[in-house]
């Protein structure tokens, strides 16, 4: 950047590399910039969205990842990352839709269905979160924090001995 202000790129993976490492110095202006510098492929939206959610600005997040599936329509994550946007702002049944859509172009993506089972779990539909917390623990036993959400959905729907054996893990 020192050597060339004008190289897009170097904005973009600079803000990348501050995401990856977690430093908590991620400058939104690096991706607002990469993107006016002619880097607007679809990661460049989606870390920015991924910033701007880290920013409590879902919003403004939902925009960012609209474009990077526009962009790149098969993006899986940004279709799971925009669900995580839209169950900030409280729209429930466009989480699931967009986690639905994840999890049928990455059936692997066992965030994806943590995810939409606890939108399921908001709108009262505790029977698909069960099924999508199953779902995930399939993929990744090591998702310590389902067995929480999954143990809650069965204390509500009364399953007592399995939500204990839950809580218990």
């Amino acid at each position: 950047i020192e050597l060339n202000s004008f190289l897009g790129e170097a904005y973009f993976y600079r803000a990348f590399i501050s995401l990856a490492l977690d430093t908590g110095r991620v400058k939104g202006s690096d991706l607002d910039k990469a993107i006016q510098l002619g880097f607007n492929d679809a990661s460049a939206y989606y870390y920015r969205g991924l910033y701007k959610l880290l920013k409590n600005q879902p919003m403004d997040a939902i925009y960012d990842f609209n474009t990077a599936i526009e962009k790149k329509p098969n993006y899986a994550r940004a279709y799971n990352d925009r669900g995580t946007a839209r169950f900030d702002a409280e729209d429930y049944q466009g989480a699931i839709y967009d986690f639905r859509v994840a999890v049928n172009l990455d059936p692997r993506l066992a965030v994806a269905h943590v995810n939409m089972g606890n939108a399921k779990k908001k709108i009262g539909d505790y029977q698909g979160a069960l099924y999508d917390f199953n779902e995930a623990l399939k993929l990744d036993t090591t998702l310590t924090e389902v067995y929480s959400y999954r143990g809650e959905a069965y204390l509500i729907t009364g399953s007592y001995e399995l939500a204990r054996e839950d809580f218990h893990r």
